[in-house]
């Protein structure tokens, strides 16, 4: 009899009783129908939850799906993904995939569309596009969109989308690449979508449609620091250390529009609570990096002028040279980030009033507009 497993899949977890129940039964469903013929195992890595996480992932029907539950005390994302990348990797899995714990819209056809394109197309890679709330994805959409597309030309829309499939020959990769701290955390997801592109692999976008989960507003600013950490972190020994900048070919299924209409806008309470801390943020913060646009935070701050995609654009500019120019240590990463922090928050609470009645369309077109701006500035 052949035990040796084909697919696995990571439902990475801290404290996500209400939904990890959900969203394994439809992982399970997606492997039983459209991948029978696989020997497959869902895996929960999970962050030692102090909630019934454990006891609802296993009581989840995966209708004879193998399940395993691994743990970390170390906490963080990444953690989560190490930690199944060392068990996926050892057992010499060949395809694997990550799906979010906190998932509320996940169909069994998304395990087909991230998995097939791995066994049919010498993929080694596989990054989703989705239709979001215009409220969330503020990392990906005002940063990491953005400058991979300037950086790498037609690139990856949603690249710290949550979701991925992949090779073991990129599980390896990858091993090899959890260098910075900010990576064992939510800097995961953009460390790994880098790592596919600045290693010359196979990439393939595929469309999943609509995304909802659990609104990550609240987690805002320790998420965008451990993306931006990991962000720049590798690509200034990619760009700077070893000239490595180069054009990424990605297989795309389809041009789509990633935002939805108007829904779930943060409460007003909650933008203002924001607008508070930004100002504390920006008075606690020595700017010794980037200074192009800090009179139009003042601006913004004392007399409610938006900081436009153009000031925000002036930033990523400031922030791209000194990537490519400057070999950074790890505290000069951080305090670059704390600054780079208070630009994107100014940024993020202008766009939401920028957007206030605008078309799905005409949302996407300003985010689209941001990065060829950015673009079109350092090239």
């Amino acid at each position: 009899m052949n035990n040796k497993i084909d697919i696995a899949i990571c439902i990475p977890s801290k404290n996500e009783e209400k939904t990890i129940r959900n969203v394994v039964e439809i992982v399970a469903l997606g492997i039983n129908e459209y991948f029978p013929e696989k020997k497959a195992v869902i895996i929960n890595a999970d962050n030692n939850s102090t909630d019934r996480t454990k006891e609802e992932f296993f009581i989840a029907d995966t209708g004879g799906v193998q399940k395993l539950y691994i743990a970390t005390n170390n906490i963080g994302k990444g953690e989560n993904i190490k930690n199944f990348l060392n068990y996926a990797v050892g057992a010499e899995i060949p395809f694997m995939g990550t799906i979010d714990s906190d998932l509320r819209s996940i169909e069994p056809i998304w395990i087909y569309k991230l998995l097939k394109p791995l066994m049919d197309e010498q993929v080694d890679y596989v990054t989703p596009v989705y239709k979001r709330n215009r409220y969330e994805g503020n990392t990906t959409n005002h940063l990491c969109y953005p400058l991979l597309f300037s950086l790498f030309g037609d690139s990856v829309r949603q690249p710290i989308a949550g979701d991925f499939a992949f090779t073991l020959n990129f599980s390896k990769y990858l091993l090899n690449n959890l260098e910075n701290d900010s990576s064992y955390k939510y800097g995961i997801d953009i460390t790994m979508t880098l790592t596919a592109m600045l290693n010359g692999l196979k990439l393939k976008e595929v469309y999943l449609g609509e995304k909802i989960h659990n609104s990550s507003f609240s987690k805002m600013i320790p998420m965008f620091e451990e993306v931006a950490q990991s962000l720049i972190s590798v690509l200034n020994r990619d760009l700077c250390l070893n000239s490595n900048r180069k054009s990424v070919m990605i297989d795309k299924d389809t041009n789509c529009e990633a935002i939805q209409e108007q829904y779930n806008r943060p409460s007003d309470l909650s933008i203002q609570n924001r607008k508070d801390e930004v100002e504390k943020l920006y008075h606690e913060t020595e700017f010794n990096y980037l200074r192009g646009s800090l009179d139009k935070i003042e601006k913004f701050l004392s007399s409610k002028i938006l900081y436009t995609k153009n000031d925000w654009i002036c930033t990523l500019r400031e922030l791209v040279d000194i990537i490519c120019s400057t070999e950074l240590s790890e505290d000069s990463i951080q305090y670059l980030s704390k600054e780079l922090l208070v630009h994107y928050l100014v940024r993020v609470l202008s766009y939401f009033e920028e957007i206030d009645g605008k078309k799905s369309a005409e949302v996407e077109d300003l985010l689209n507009e941001q990065a060829f701006l950015l673009k079109k500035e350092i090239n």
